[in-house]
């Protein structure tokens, strides 16, 4: 099912530390996969993506014996129960400290062929399918130009994450990535590289994004999934 996976998370060249963290599991029949994006400009977002990652690791530990036999639509209401689980968890440490910080999250999951996205933030998912490439999340922001986040994790009690789900028809390809991706390269550019994944390996084009972000500046830290699906390999 799931045949290739890409990731990488780095400091970008202008940040001291990388307050972005990632996550990629791929157990038979079952892949999760999320890139979360601590907060710029409050209290410490490392923290908050961090702990949202090794919350996420410590439910899937608990649930992965299990997972691949429960009904999808039951792994999607205990993963969002989990993602709003941890966005308390989150908050409440901050609390704690006195201080305001909290993370995006971009969270994949693929039973079989279905898959779920969990969306809080400005970190995205697209996905691709031939030559048909689309930015499959939403962006919670005030606007495009104003900027700022509407919600994340930790940064209110409560949070109402964006999720959707799908069947996979046809051979696709999911890229998660944080703003330090999208942001520093051109959105033509990244339709075009997404596009070429039809007659080009992952990895390189994994690396042309990539080098693209640096070419322009890599202002903010950057981290990026790409999972490939081959529908012949579905059960």
């Amino acid at each position: 099912m799931i045949r290739n996976i890409i990731s990488l998370s780095e400091t970008g060249l202008q940040r001291l530390n990388n307050q972005d963290a990632i996550f990629v599991v791929n157990a038979e029949h079952v892949g999760i996969f999320a890139v979360a994006d601590g907060m710029g400009g409050h209290y410490r977002g490392e923290l908050a993506s961090k702990m949202a990652v090794t919350l996420l690791e410590e439910w899937w530990e608990k649930i992965r014996d299990c997972i691949g036999a429960m009904p999808f639509y039951d792994v999607v209401d205990e993963l969002e129960k989990k993602v709003r689980s941890i966005n308390e968890g989150i908050y409440q440490m901050y609390y704690e400290m006195g201080q305001l910080g909290g993370t995006t999250l971009c969270l994949l999951l693929i039973q079989k062929a279905a898959y779920v996205v969990i969306n809080v933030g400005d970190s995205r998912m697209y996905r691709c399918q031939g030559w048909d490439c689309m930015q499959a999340t939403s962006d919670d922001v005030q606007d495009q130009f104003q900027g700022g986040l509407t919600q994340a994790l930790g940064a209110q009690k409560r949070i109402s994450p964006n999720i959707f789900s799908g069947v996979i028809k046809k051979k696709t390809c999911f890229f998660l990535c944080s703003d330090g991706i999208y942001k520093y390269c051109e959105e033509k550019f990244l339709f075009s590289r997404l596009r070429s994944l039809m007659w080009r390996k992952t990895a390189s084009v994994a690396e042309q994004i990539r080098k693209r972000v640096y070419q322009n500046g890599a202002k903010d830290n950057l981290s990026m999934i790409f999972v490939e699906v081959d529908t012949g390999k579905i059960r």
